[in-house]
């Protein structure tokens, strides 16, 4: 993969950087080293890891309609007419723990296609595969399936702040345009009396 390629040149010698200046000289690398195949390693499991945000919003969906019909049970049970709307804290908690999710279920994914898209560097025949299914299946034969979340702390503590942030931050911008809104349309509905 031309962005693995790209990306991963800062661990060669200076001998093998200096032979590889930009887009061509990489490209050709790949060719070189893998062929035609050499730019699609790791592309199944890039199409799989598109899933990640799909998972991401729906678990975030499912958590926010829980917390939305427990704030809800509880008004009723006050008799209280208020619109459900969940805190910064809670949005902040939903994004987080949806994120979290996504990632425990795509991460053997993501770590397969960089084991994929890495192979083409490697002389060791022992990380060499023939495809993602292959991958898959060595891997669990040979390392055990908790191989597949060997690394995952790293890619949690650097992802999971940063959804729940994001969530939060869109929930926030989502209720400030919609009082904007509903202010605009009262200030024209008043010039209109």
């Amino acid at each position: 993969n031309m962005g693995t390629r790209l990306g991963t040149r800062h661990t060669e010698t200076r001998t093998e950087v200096d032979e590889k200046k930009g887009f061509l000289a990489t490209t050709l690398a790949v060719w070189e080293d893998s062929g035609a195949a050499g730019f699609w390693q790791g592309v199944v499991p890039s199409l799989v890891m598109v899933s990640n945000p799909a998972l991401q919003y729906m678990f975030y969906e499912g958590l926010a309609d829980r917390l939305k019909a427990r704030h809800l049970a509880s008004r009723q049970k006050n008799n209280a007419a208020t619109a459900v709307v969940l805190t910064a804290a809670e949005v902040f908690l939903a994004g987080a723990l949806a994120k979290l999710g996504a990632t425990v279920i795509t991460y053997p994914i993501l770590l397969v296609k960089s084991r994929l898209q890495a192979m083409g560097k490697s002389t060791d025949q022992s990380m060499r595969y023939a495809g993602t299914l292959d991958a898959l299946r060595r891997i669990v034969k040979d390392e055990g399936v908790g191989a597949f979340y060997r690394g995952m702390g790293t890619k949690v503590t650097q992802t999971v702040f940063a959804a729940a942030l994001m969530f939060a931050a869109k929930e926030e911008i989502a209720k400030a345009v919609k009082l904007a809104y509903v202010q605009m349309m009262l200030k024209h509905k008043m010039k209109r009396l």
